[in-house]
Protein backbone atom coordinates (compact mmCIF):
# COMPACT_ATOMS: atom_id res chain seq x y z
CA UNK A 1 0.00 0.00 0.00
CA UNK A 2 1.56 3.56 -1.23
CA UNK A 3 1.75 5.89 1.82
CA UNK A 4 -0.39 8.80 0.56
CA UNK A 5 -2.88 5.63 0.15
CA UNK A 6 -2.29 4.68 4.03
CA UNK A 7 -3.52 8.23 4.96
CA UNK A 8 -6.37 8.37 3.03
CA UNK A 9 -7.50 4.79 4.27
CA UNK A 10 -7.41 6.32 7.92
CA UNK A 11 -9.11 9.88 6.54
CA UNK A 12 -11.87 9.63 9.38
CA UNK A 13 -9.86 9.25 12.06
CA UNK A 14 -7.63 12.39 11.19
CA UNK A 15 -8.00 16.14 10.98
CA UNK A 16 -6.03 18.26 9.11
CA UNK A 17 -3.46 20.96 10.71
CA UNK A 18 -3.90 24.26 10.99
CA UNK A 19 -0.80 27.00 10.90
CA UNK A 20 -1.20 30.27 11.40
CA UNK A 21 1.86 31.47 13.04
CA UNK A 22 -0.11 32.88 16.36
CA UNK A 23 -1.57 29.31 18.09
CA UNK A 24 0.44 26.07 18.29
CA UNK A 25 -0.97 23.84 16.01
CA UNK A 26 -1.82 21.54 18.50
CA UNK A 27 -4.39 23.71 19.80
CA UNK A 28 -6.21 23.93 16.74
CA UNK A 29 -6.17 19.91 16.71
CA UNK A 30 -7.37 19.59 20.57
CA UNK A 31 -10.45 21.92 19.60
CA UNK A 32 -10.98 20.54 16.30
CA UNK A 33 -14.81 21.43 16.33
CA UNK A 34 -14.40 25.09 17.69
CA UNK A 35 -14.38 27.84 15.76
CA UNK A 36 -10.84 29.05 14.72
CA UNK A 37 -11.13 32.68 15.36
CA UNK A 38 -13.01 31.58 18.74
CA UNK A 39 -9.97 29.23 19.50
CA UNK A 40 -7.16 32.20 18.64
CA UNK A 41 -8.75 34.50 20.46
CA UNK A 42 -8.83 32.09 23.79
CA UNK A 43 -5.35 31.15 23.50
CA UNK A 44 -4.54 35.17 22.90
CA UNK A 45 -6.16 36.01 26.54
CA UNK A 46 -4.32 33.14 28.09
CA UNK A 47 -1.27 34.59 27.00
CA UNK A 48 -1.42 38.62 26.60
CA UNK A 49 -2.85 40.61 29.29
CA UNK A 50 -4.24 43.63 26.72
CA UNK A 51 -5.83 41.16 24.50
CA UNK A 52 -7.98 39.94 27.89
CA UNK A 53 -8.06 43.43 29.52
CA UNK A 54 -9.69 44.66 25.81
CA UNK A 55 -12.04 41.66 25.67
CA UNK A 56 -13.50 41.96 29.11
CA UNK A 57 -13.44 45.71 28.72
CA UNK A 58 -15.81 45.42 25.55
CA UNK A 59 -17.64 42.29 26.03
CA UNK A 60 -17.98 42.23 30.19
CA UNK A 61 -16.26 38.54 30.35
CA UNK A 62 -13.26 37.14 28.12
CA UNK A 63 -12.78 33.56 27.49
CA UNK A 64 -9.53 31.45 27.61
CA UNK A 65 -8.08 27.91 26.86
CA UNK A 66 -4.63 27.10 28.10
CA UNK A 67 -2.80 25.36 31.19
CA UNK A 68 -1.90 27.43 33.94
CA UNK A 69 1.97 27.85 35.24
CA UNK A 70 0.73 27.08 38.57
CA UNK A 71 -2.35 26.37 40.67
CA UNK A 72 -2.40 27.01 44.71
CA UNK A 73 -5.18 26.92 46.90
CA UNK A 74 -6.33 29.78 49.52
CA UNK A 75 -8.17 28.24 52.44
CA UNK A 76 -10.14 30.39 54.77
CA UNK A 77 -13.89 31.24 55.48
CA UNK A 78 -14.08 31.32 51.71
CA UNK A 79 -11.92 28.77 49.88
CA UNK A 80 -10.62 29.76 46.40
CA UNK A 81 -8.10 28.57 43.73
CA UNK A 82 -5.88 30.60 42.35
CA UNK A 83 -4.33 30.17 38.55
CA UNK A 84 -1.57 31.48 37.16
CA UNK A 85 -1.88 31.81 33.40
CA UNK A 86 0.68 34.06 31.29
CA UNK A 87 -1.78 37.49 30.82
CA UNK A 88 -3.42 36.75 34.51
CA UNK A 89 -3.77 35.42 37.72
CA UNK A 90 -7.21 34.38 38.30
CA UNK A 91 -9.47 33.45 40.74
CA UNK A 92 -11.96 31.03 41.43
CA UNK A 93 -14.23 30.01 44.13
CA UNK A 94 -14.63 27.11 45.46
CA UNK A 95 -18.70 27.32 44.97
CA UNK A 96 -18.59 27.77 41.16
CA UNK A 97 -16.68 24.46 40.92
CA UNK A 98 -18.31 20.78 41.05
CA UNK A 99 -16.21 19.23 43.52
CA UNK A 100 -15.91 16.11 41.02
CA UNK A 101 -13.83 18.36 39.00
CA UNK A 102 -11.39 20.00 42.06
CA UNK A 103 -8.41 17.55 40.86
CA UNK A 104 -8.88 18.33 37.25
CA UNK A 105 -8.24 22.03 38.15
CA UNK A 106 -4.87 21.52 39.66
CA UNK A 107 -3.74 19.11 36.43
CA UNK A 108 -5.69 19.66 33.38
CA UNK A 109 -6.05 22.27 30.38
CA UNK A 110 -9.14 24.46 31.19
CA UNK A 111 -11.77 26.56 29.88
CA UNK A 112 -12.14 29.33 31.62
CA UNK A 113 -14.60 32.54 31.33
CA UNK A 114 -13.25 35.68 33.28
CA UNK A 115 -14.87 38.98 34.34
CA UNK A 116 -13.30 41.76 36.35
CA UNK A 117 -14.28 42.14 39.91
CA UNK A 118 -12.29 45.12 41.47
CA UNK A 119 -8.70 44.86 40.65
CA UNK A 120 -8.99 40.88 40.15
CA UNK A 121 -9.78 38.49 37.09
CA UNK A 122 -12.77 36.12 38.85
CA UNK A 123 -13.86 33.36 36.84
CA UNK A 124 -17.27 32.46 36.69
CA UNK A 125 -16.65 29.35 34.58
CA UNK A 126 -14.12 26.36 34.69
CA UNK A 127 -14.67 23.52 32.41
CA UNK A 128 -11.68 21.62 32.23
CA UNK A 129 -10.82 20.47 28.17
CA UNK A 130 -8.97 16.97 28.05
CA UNK A 131 -11.49 14.28 28.62
CA UNK A 132 -10.62 11.08 30.01
CA UNK A 133 -9.56 8.32 27.07
CA UNK A 134 -12.31 6.50 25.35
CA UNK A 135 -11.41 3.01 24.94
CA UNK A 136 -13.55 1.54 22.65
CA UNK A 137 -12.30 4.69 20.65
CA UNK A 138 -9.10 3.31 20.48
CA UNK A 139 -10.10 -0.48 19.65
CA UNK A 140 -12.18 0.93 16.86
CA UNK A 141 -9.49 2.66 15.29
CA UNK A 142 -7.09 -0.37 16.15
CA UNK A 143 -9.16 -2.83 14.75
CA UNK A 144 -9.94 -0.66 11.51
CA UNK A 145 -5.94 -0.57 10.63
CA UNK A 146 -5.83 -4.39 10.92
CA UNK A 147 -8.89 -5.05 8.80
CA UNK A 148 -7.76 -2.78 6.60
CA UNK A 149 -3.90 -3.86 6.23
CA UNK A 150 -2.50 -0.90 8.02
CA UNK A 151 0.58 -2.30 9.79
CA UNK A 152 0.24 -0.61 13.29
CA UNK A 153 3.44 0.48 13.98
CA UNK A 154 2.77 3.24 11.40
CA UNK A 155 0.02 4.39 13.29
CA UNK A 156 2.31 6.72 15.66
CA UNK A 157 3.70 8.48 12.76
CA UNK A 158 0.39 8.90 11.47
CA UNK A 159 -0.42 10.14 14.82
CA UNK A 160 2.07 13.23 14.81
CA UNK A 161 1.46 13.81 11.45
CA UNK A 162 4.10 12.35 9.23
CA UNK A 163 3.80 10.06 6.09
CA UNK A 164 4.87 6.94 6.94
CA UNK A 165 8.25 6.69 5.37
CA UNK A 166 10.23 3.51 7.24
CA UNK A 167 12.82 5.84 9.32
CA UNK A 168 10.40 8.18 10.66
CA UNK A 169 8.07 5.21 11.20
CA UNK A 170 10.87 3.74 13.45
CA UNK A 171 11.95 6.86 15.16
CA UNK A 172 7.99 7.62 16.09
CA UNK A 173 7.23 3.97 17.42
CA UNK A 174 9.87 4.15 20.16
CA UNK A 175 8.44 7.48 21.03
CA UNK A 176 5.05 6.45 21.13
CA UNK A 177 6.73 3.32 23.49
CA UNK A 178 7.18 6.64 26.23
CA UNK A 179 3.54 7.14 26.46
CA UNK A 180 3.46 3.81 28.67
CA UNK A 181 3.58 2.03 31.82
CA UNK A 182 3.56 -1.68 31.31
CA UNK A 183 4.74 -3.18 34.26
CA UNK A 184 7.16 -0.36 34.51
CA UNK A 185 7.27 3.61 33.23
CA UNK A 186 8.95 3.39 29.96
CA UNK A 187 11.16 7.07 30.53
CA UNK A 188 13.32 7.87 27.57
CA UNK A 189 16.49 10.29 26.72
CA UNK A 190 16.92 11.06 22.85
CA UNK A 191 19.90 13.12 21.59
CA UNK A 192 18.98 13.49 17.72
CA UNK A 193 19.57 15.85 14.86
CA UNK A 194 18.33 19.22 14.61
CA UNK A 195 14.57 19.23 12.83
CA UNK A 196 13.97 15.27 13.94
CA UNK A 197 10.52 16.52 15.75
CA UNK A 198 11.48 16.07 19.17
CA UNK A 199 9.14 19.59 20.05
CA UNK A 200 6.77 18.44 17.93
CA UNK A 201 6.23 15.00 19.74
CA UNK A 202 5.98 16.96 23.30
CA UNK A 203 3.76 19.90 22.28
CA UNK A 204 0.95 17.45 20.87
CA UNK A 205 1.70 15.56 23.98
CA UNK A 206 1.08 18.70 26.19
CA UNK A 207 -2.49 18.83 24.54
CA UNK A 208 -3.77 15.29 24.07
CA UNK A 209 -2.01 13.34 27.02
CA UNK A 210 -1.26 16.52 29.85
CA UNK A 211 2.39 16.27 29.68
CA UNK A 212 4.32 19.25 30.59
CA UNK A 213 7.07 20.96 28.39
CA UNK A 214 10.14 22.09 30.11
CA UNK A 215 12.75 23.76 27.85
CA UNK A 216 15.26 25.24 31.16
CA UNK A 217 16.89 23.57 33.80
CA UNK A 218 13.41 22.46 36.07
CA UNK A 219 14.26 23.20 39.73
CA UNK A 220 12.77 20.58 42.06
CA UNK A 221 10.39 23.67 43.19
CA UNK A 222 8.94 23.56 39.63
CA UNK A 223 9.08 19.00 39.25
CA UNK A 224 7.70 18.95 43.35
CA UNK A 225 6.38 21.56 45.26
CA UNK A 226 6.98 25.40 45.50
CA UNK A 227 7.22 26.20 49.28
CA UNK A 228 6.44 29.75 48.68
CA UNK A 229 3.00 28.92 48.30
CA UNK A 230 2.90 25.17 48.27
CA UNK A 231 1.76 25.23 44.57
CA UNK A 232 2.17 21.68 43.26
CA UNK A 233 4.77 21.21 40.83
CA UNK A 234 4.43 19.18 37.40
CA UNK A 235 4.86 15.51 38.35
CA UNK A 236 1.67 16.20 40.31
CA UNK A 237 -0.36 18.52 37.76
CA UNK A 238 0.57 16.83 34.59
CA UNK A 239 0.80 12.44 33.23
CA UNK A 240 4.29 12.93 31.75
CA UNK A 241 7.29 15.14 31.07
CA UNK A 242 9.07 16.79 28.49
CA UNK A 243 12.65 18.29 29.13
CA UNK A 244 14.18 19.52 26.22
CA UNK A 245 17.59 21.06 25.21
CA UNK A 246 19.15 19.17 27.87
CA UNK A 247 22.11 19.35 25.52
CA UNK A 248 22.76 23.35 26.42
CA UNK A 249 22.30 22.72 30.10
CA UNK A 250 23.05 19.39 30.98
CA UNK A 251 25.22 20.41 33.92
CA UNK A 252 22.46 22.31 35.97
CA UNK A 253 20.66 19.35 35.76
CA UNK A 254 22.54 18.43 39.22
CA UNK A 255 19.94 19.55 41.53
CA UNK A 256 17.32 18.10 40.11
CA UNK A 257 18.34 14.56 39.16
CA UNK A 258 18.39 13.40 42.29
CA UNK A 259 14.77 13.99 43.57
CA UNK A 260 13.41 12.52 39.99
CA UNK A 261 15.28 9.26 40.78
CA UNK A 262 12.80 7.99 43.06
CA UNK A 263 9.66 9.43 41.25
CA UNK A 264 11.05 8.09 37.94
CA UNK A 265 11.46 4.36 39.76
CA UNK A 266 8.91 4.23 42.62
CA UNK A 267 6.39 6.89 41.87
CA UNK A 268 7.92 8.64 45.12
CA UNK A 269 7.88 12.57 44.15
CA UNK A 270 10.42 14.15 47.54
CA UNK A 271 12.55 17.29 47.88
CA UNK A 272 15.10 18.01 50.37
CA UNK A 273 15.13 17.27 53.73
CA UNK A 274 13.65 20.11 56.00
CA UNK A 275 11.33 21.20 53.29
CA UNK A 276 8.03 21.44 53.26
CA UNK A 277 5.87 17.47 53.00
CA UNK A 278 4.78 16.89 49.92
CA UNK A 279 1.51 15.12 49.13
CA UNK A 280 1.44 11.61 49.97
CA UNK A 281 0.72 10.41 46.51
CA UNK A 282 2.06 7.79 44.31
CA UNK A 283 2.51 9.41 40.58
CA UNK A 284 3.95 7.11 38.39
CA UNK A 285 4.34 9.53 35.33
CA UNK A 286 6.81 9.31 32.18
CA UNK A 287 9.86 11.38 32.20
CA UNK A 288 11.47 11.79 28.29
CA UNK A 289 14.88 14.04 28.26
CA UNK A 290 15.73 15.60 25.04
CA UNK A 291 18.28 17.59 23.36
CA UNK A 292 20.42 17.71 19.73
CA UNK A 293 22.80 15.74 19.18
CA UNK A 294 26.96 17.28 19.20
CA UNK A 295 29.64 15.46 16.90
CA UNK A 296 30.70 13.44 19.18
CA UNK A 297 31.41 9.90 17.75
CA UNK A 298 29.65 6.71 18.94
CA UNK A 299 32.01 4.88 21.55
CA UNK A 300 29.78 1.72 21.50
CA UNK A 301 25.92 2.28 21.18
CA UNK A 302 23.12 4.39 21.52
CA UNK A 303 23.27 3.73 25.18
CA UNK A 304 27.06 4.36 25.98
CA UNK A 305 26.86 7.17 23.89
CA UNK A 306 24.19 9.34 25.45
CA UNK A 307 25.70 8.10 28.99
CA UNK A 308 28.71 9.25 27.82
CA UNK A 309 27.55 12.60 26.20
CA UNK A 310 26.03 13.60 29.43
CA UNK A 311 29.18 13.12 31.29
CA UNK A 312 31.18 15.01 29.21
CA UNK A 313 28.82 17.32 30.32
CA UNK A 314 29.94 17.52 33.91
CA UNK A 315 27.01 15.79 34.90
CA UNK A 316 28.17 13.98 38.18
CA UNK A 317 28.95 10.39 36.47
CA UNK A 318 26.90 8.38 39.79
CA UNK A 319 23.66 10.83 38.77
CA UNK A 320 24.21 9.93 35.27
CA UNK A 321 24.40 6.00 35.76
CA UNK A 322 21.78 6.34 37.94
CA UNK A 323 19.33 8.34 35.22
CA UNK A 324 20.57 5.81 32.99
CA UNK A 325 19.77 2.74 34.62
CA UNK A 326 15.82 4.08 35.34
CA UNK A 327 15.86 5.14 31.35
CA UNK A 328 14.08 2.28 28.68
CA UNK A 329 14.39 4.36 25.92
CA UNK A 330 17.46 5.73 24.61
CA UNK A 331 17.19 7.48 21.38
CA UNK A 332 19.94 8.75 18.47
CA UNK A 333 20.19 9.23 14.95
CA UNK A 334 23.45 8.90 12.18
CA UNK A 335 22.14 11.41 10.12
CA UNK A 336 19.48 14.21 10.05
CA UNK A 337 16.03 13.10 10.08
CA UNK A 338 14.51 16.11 8.36
CA UNK A 339 11.25 15.42 9.90
CA UNK A 340 9.94 18.61 8.61
CA UNK A 341 10.41 16.82 5.02
CA UNK A 342 7.68 14.19 5.80
CA UNK A 343 4.36 16.25 7.10
CA UNK A 344 1.72 14.81 5.69
CA UNK A 345 -0.63 17.83 7.06
CA UNK A 346 -2.65 15.69 8.68
CA UNK A 347 -2.57 13.84 12.18
CA UNK A 348 -5.08 11.40 13.81
CA UNK A 349 -7.67 13.17 15.87
CA UNK A 350 -6.77 13.59 19.69
CA UNK A 351 -9.65 11.66 20.77
CA UNK A 352 -8.65 8.30 18.87
CA UNK A 353 -4.96 8.65 20.18
CA UNK A 354 -5.75 9.07 23.43
CA UNK A 355 -8.64 6.21 23.37
CA UNK A 356 -5.73 3.65 21.09
CA UNK A 357 -3.06 4.80 23.67
CA UNK A 358 -4.96 3.52 26.76
CA UNK A 359 -6.49 0.16 24.47
CA UNK A 360 -3.13 -0.44 23.93
CA UNK A 361 -1.76 -0.41 27.23
CA UNK A 362 -4.71 -2.49 28.32
CA UNK A 363 -3.27 -5.39 25.40
CA UNK A 364 0.52 -4.70 26.07
CA UNK A 365 -0.21 -5.33 30.20
CA UNK A 366 -1.85 -8.70 29.04
CA UNK A 367 0.77 -9.48 27.35
CA UNK A 368 3.59 -8.96 29.55
CA UNK A 369 5.95 -11.68 30.19
CA UNK A 370 9.68 -12.77 31.31
CA UNK A 371 11.38 -12.59 28.40
CA UNK A 372 15.11 -13.02 29.80
CA UNK A 373 16.41 -10.29 28.36
CA UNK A 374 19.05 -8.66 30.91
CA UNK A 375 18.64 -8.10 34.05
CA UNK A 376 17.41 -5.73 37.17
CA UNK A 377 15.17 -2.75 35.46
CA UNK A 378 16.89 -3.46 32.10
CA UNK A 379 14.66 -6.75 32.07
CA UNK A 380 11.60 -4.74 33.24
CA UNK A 381 12.28 -2.46 30.16
CA UNK A 382 12.48 -5.18 27.95
CA UNK A 383 9.74 -7.16 28.82
CA UNK A 384 7.84 -3.77 28.77
CA UNK A 385 8.97 -3.08 25.45
CA UNK A 386 8.54 -6.70 24.05
CA UNK A 387 5.09 -6.68 24.99
CA UNK A 388 4.27 -3.33 23.00
CA UNK A 389 5.96 -5.21 20.22
CA UNK A 390 3.60 -8.11 20.19
CA UNK A 391 0.39 -5.69 20.62
CA UNK A 392 1.29 -2.43 18.64
CA UNK A 393 2.92 -3.78 15.73
CA UNK A 394 3.27 -5.70 12.79
CA UNK A 395 6.69 -7.16 13.41
CA UNK A 396 7.70 -10.78 13.88
CA UNK A 397 10.74 -10.21 15.60
CA UNK A 398 9.52 -8.63 19.09
CA UNK A 399 12.53 -10.28 20.75
CA UNK A 400 15.27 -8.18 18.79
CA UNK A 401 13.29 -5.05 19.08
CA UNK A 402 13.32 -5.59 22.79
CA UNK A 403 16.77 -6.41 22.60
CA UNK A 404 17.41 -2.43 21.47
CA UNK A 405 16.36 -1.18 24.62
CA UNK A 406 20.30 -2.83 26.01
CA UNK A 407 21.95 -0.99 23.90
CA UNK A 408 19.92 1.77 23.06
CA UNK A 409 18.17 2.92 19.38
CA UNK A 410 19.79 4.17 16.20
CA UNK A 411 17.53 5.69 13.61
Amino acid sequence: MQKSEVIDTLSRFMVHIVRDGQVPPEVFVAFATTDKDRIKRMWRNANDTYALFKEISTRGSAELIGKPSSVSIKLGSTPYFVLNFPSARIIVPFDIVDESVHDDIVSEILHVVVVRSGKSFVAKEVTPLITKAKTERGAELYEYAKSNGIPLHVIPALSYGYVPDDRIVNLMLWRFFSLFRVGTTLHAVELTSVNSGKTTFAVRNKFTFNWEYIDEPPSPAKLIMDARDNALGVVYRSNGVFIDEVDKYAKDLEDSIPVMLSGMSHGIWTRAKGSSSTPNVIRHINVYLAGNKDVMAFQVNARQYVSDFLKAKKLNPTLVDALMDRVAIVITDNSPVNASDKVSGKVIMDSYLRGYVAYVSELANKELKDTGISEGRRRQQANAVYALCKVATDIEDCETLAQQVVTGVTV
